[in-house]
């Protein structure tokens, strides 16, 4: 099968790393995604085929910890670690930046490209002003079909609240709202543990990545409605979550 062949579904995680994520185990059990989703990728290598993940941790500052890749491949996975503050807008500029860069280097490789899933994890507030990290939203979500003004390469966005999370804030990050293929927000349920929210959230989120995958397969469509809808469905309906969809 040529590249040409093979469409892939970009997916990254948005993961706060702010010194908070330290307490009650946060961290360390976010840490356990990455192994379970390579796992499961090479039992499914219909799938693995398909996902490209990439991983972004912001604090004061954002860092790509891992390029839009097929982590089959990697042998010795990276890890978390926490520092900082809570910079939502250094965690859109870098995902937008990342976005760009590892479309282009797909692109170059000859496959075909479907939109972007970026799963926002926070426990708490940004700590930079409310203008700067709007403003770095807008660049990351806006854009016009018509004059074709914004970013072109928008991602489907859905944030997830633990802990002390700002529920009104993360609420509006939440991209694209309307449509058969509506993003959710998801925020863990009132007086549950943090660490065994994310804990319950990894399988799930696996689950939606292929689940979205196998949506997409022998789709028509030519912008990921079929898998974008089917991640939306399988979160929507997350134990220890409240979800919103409107």
């Amino acid at each position: 099968m040529s590249n040409d062949d093979i469409q892939i579904l970009p997916f990254y995680l948005v993961a706060d790393v702010s010194y908070s994520m330290q307490q009650d185990g946060k961290i360390d059990t976010l840490n356990q995604l990455l192994p379970q989703l390579r796992d499961e990728l090479v039992r499914n290598p219909v799938v693995g085929d398909m996902v490209r993940f990439g991983l972004i941790d912001f604090s004061d500052e954002a860092t790509v910890v891992l390029p839009l890749t097929d982590i089959r491949a990697i042998e010795v996975l990276p890890t978390l670690t926490v520092r900082g503050g809570t910079s939502y807008a250094q965690a859109f500029h870098a995902l937008r930046q990342q976005i760009e860069v590892d479309y282009q280097q797909l692109r170059a490789d000859g496959f075909t490209i479907k939109r972007t899933t970026a799963v926002f994890l926070s426990d708490g507030a940004p700590t930079d002003d409310e203008a700067s990290w709007r403003q770095a939203y807008a660049m990351l979500t806006e854009f016009e079909g018509e004059t074709g003004a914004g970013f072109r390469l928008f991602p489907n966005f859905i944030p997830i609240g633990i802990g002390d999370a700002d529920r009104a804030i993360l609420s509006d990050l939440r991209h694209r709202k309307t449509g058969d293929a509506a993003m959710p927000a998801m925020f863990m349920a009132d007086g549950g543990n943090p660490a065994k929210a994310i804990a319950e959230l990894i399988p799930l989120l696996i689950k939606s990545i292929v689940n979205s995958s196998l949506a997409q397969v022998g789709s028509g469509e030519s912008d990921q409605g079929a898998a974008a809808q089917a991640m939306a469905t399988t979160l929507a309906n997350a134990d220890g979550f409240d979800v919103e969809l409107d």
